[in-house]
Formats: C-alpha cells, structure tokens, sequence
C-alpha cells in the first residue's frame, strides 16, 4: 500500500545529486566506516559535494548563538500529528542505536553507538564512541545545541533558523528540478516492512510497539531535527526520505526497531542498519549525565556551526 509523505514545515535531508546518476566507489567489499563519521561518509564524495555545493548557495548563513532568553522568545516548531499529542512535560525515555554496516559475508559489525535520553522535553544524544560530541534537541527553548567535547566549543542552531534554512533549499530544488534526485516525491511504501526508495537510496523498516504513545512522538520530534541539523552541516546524504520514513511509522503509532539503508546496488552498495532500543525509565546515572551535559553548555565557548569538527 502507498502513502504520500505528509511533509512537514520543514523536510530532513536524505538523498543525492544533481547529476543524472549517483556513482558509487567500486569496491567489491564495502571498507569499514571509521567509528564516529558514518553519518557523514559521503562528505568528501565528489557527487555529494557536488550537489551540496549547489544547494548552499540558496542556503544563508544561519545564526548558531544566541542567549537563552532570545531562544526562549521563540515558539518551539511541531508539524506532525505525532509531534502536536506530546505533552507539555514528557516523561523520561531512553533511547540506544546501534549502527552497524554489512560486510562481505552478510554479517553486521558495530561501528558506533549513541546514547539519547529524553528529559523534561529535552533530547539529550551522547556518541558512545569518539569523538564523544553531545547534541542537545531542546523543545523547551526552540534550540538546536551541538557540542564539541574535543574542542569544547558549542554551537547553538535557533529552530526556526533551521526551518528557514531548509525551506530555501526546498525552494531552491524546487526551481532547479532536484526533488526527485533529493528523495523529496518518495513514497513510503506497506507496513511490513515500511519501505521507500529513490535512485539508488533505499530504507527498509521494521517497527516496534513503543511503551507509551508518548514515545513515538518524542522519537519523531528528535529525529526530525537531527536529520535538519544533518543537512546545515553539509553532511551526506540529507534525510528527507528518511524523515518521510519515520514520519509514516509514528503516524502508525509505532517506534522503529531496525532501519537498514542501502547505497547503491550489487557489488557497489552498501548497507548500514540502525537498531533501536527503547527504555521507559530514566535511572540516576542518565540523570547525571544529563547535568554533565548542561555544564557542557554553559561552559563551553560559542563558535559558528562550521568551525565545529
């Protein structure tokens, strides 16, 4: 059965270039990724860069720092159905991903792992493995933090600063005939698995019953803002298909449970899966965590969003 991505104000960035076919490094073996740097593994594919060249010439400068209270004066952004049934004080929910990648025999090594714990309406997402950066997802004051534990530096990403970002280069594809090649038209595709697929770009989806409707909601919420923040970084691919994706399996009322991406296909594709364990309760140790997080924030030095590693 298909359904239509009902898109959101703002779209996740998920897809490839502008040219008339995306090429692939042949190798008959996919190499391992370096832990840390799966999301942005096509960075410095010359196709990726190609097309996000392009695409930030429509894309202005977005303000990375602002102080608490200018944040505060802005209306957090929800778009979906899922996102509007979250309650003004969520409970706590932890959340780990497992990303793994395919090798030559079929099997799946670990290549990194995240941490995100939901806390009175806060994403808190700590990278299990280095370069260790926190990325804080906060509803409550409408901003977007990604810190650098290495450099211990901060950048701060005003929501609606990430939502006009984005619109202009929907926009901007719009103009320039690139909603295909974005995955932007994609259609999520039956229930069992979901599934949806551009080019030579496709998710497959199991689902999960999540503890409370209440999960599927702060799940959405989260990944949709990560998947925007992926493409102001310039990272590679953008997520719009993704997010049309999790979207769908929100909807359902559902979490998801493995999601595997494949690139390219036959000899040259790769293949990276995603699980996903969810957890109702916050314990002390996620506490102090978060507290150690907060720290980081308010002592840590504001740089723009590309001066972060």
């Amino acid at each position: 059965m298909n359904r239509r991505d009902s898109p959101p104000v703002c779209r996740l960035p998920c897809n490839r270039g502008h040219h008339n076919s995306f090429h692939f490094n042949r190798r008959r073996s996919p190499k391992p990724i370096e832990p840390g740097k799966i999301m942005n593994m096509f960075e410095t594919h010359p196709v990726g860069r190609c097309l996000l060249g392009c695409l930030l010439i429509a894309l202005a400068t977005v303000v990375v720092a602002e102080t608490p209270e200018n944040d505060a004066e802005k209306k957090p952004a929800v778009e979906t159905n899922a996102a509007k049934s979250t309650p003004k004080e969520p409970a706590g929910m932890q959340l780990t991903i497992d990303i793994q990648q395919q090798q030559k025999d079929g099997s799946f090594d670990n290549r990194e792992s995240h941490l995100v714990l939901f806390h009175q309406g806060v994403a808190y997402a700590f990278a299990l493995s280095e370069p260790h950066d926190v990325t804080i997802v906060d509803a409550v004051n409408s901003r977007i933090a990604l810190l650098s534990r290495k450099q211990q530096t901060k950048a701060v990403l005003p929501q609606q600063d990430v939502i006009n970002a984005l619109a202009r280069i929907k926009q901007y594809a719009a103009e320039n005939d690139l909603e295909g090649k974005l995955g932007l038209d994609a259609v999520v595709e039956g229930n069992a698995p979901y599934r949806i697929q551009f080019e030579q770009v496709s998710y497959q989806a199991t689902t999960q019953k999540p503890g409370s409707a209440l999960q599927a909601a702060q799940f959405l919420q989260y990944s949709q803002w990560i998947g925007r923040v992926t493409l102001i970084r310039k990272l590679w691919p953008p997520l719009f298909a993704r997010m049309a994706l999790d979207e769908a399996i929100a909807n359902d009322g559902q979490v998801p449970k493995e999601v595997t991406l494949t690139l390219g296909k036959g000899d040259q594709a790769t293949t990276l899966r995603s699980v996903f364990r969810f957890e109702s309760n916050l314990d002390q140790a996620d506490l102090d965590r978060i507290e150690k997080a907060k720290g980081m924030l308010r002592l840590y030095q504001d740089v723009p969003v590309t001066a972060l590693p």
